[in-house]
């Protein structure tokens, strides 16, 4: 499967704005950082699905 990293985007998008079936309550301050947590680890494994070629990044270089 190819991807386009706009397509990619677009997906990671739709996981993030489709509307689950829980409440759209916010969650008590204590448990932020967890739900914080759990959602960055479900989109990882989403995005862990697609296989992107190396060809497919940009060259980057960091200079200080």
């Amino acid at each position: 499967m190819k991807l386009s990293r706009r397509e990619l985007a677009a997906a990671a998008v739709a996981v993030v704005v489709a509307p689950s079936g829980e409440s759209q309550t916010p969650p008590p301050a204590q448990d932020l950082a967890k739900v914080v947590h759990d959602a960055n680890r479900r989109n990882a494994d989403t995005l862990a699905k697609f296989e992107i070629p190396i060809s497919t990044e940009p060259a980057f270089q960091f200079k200080a």
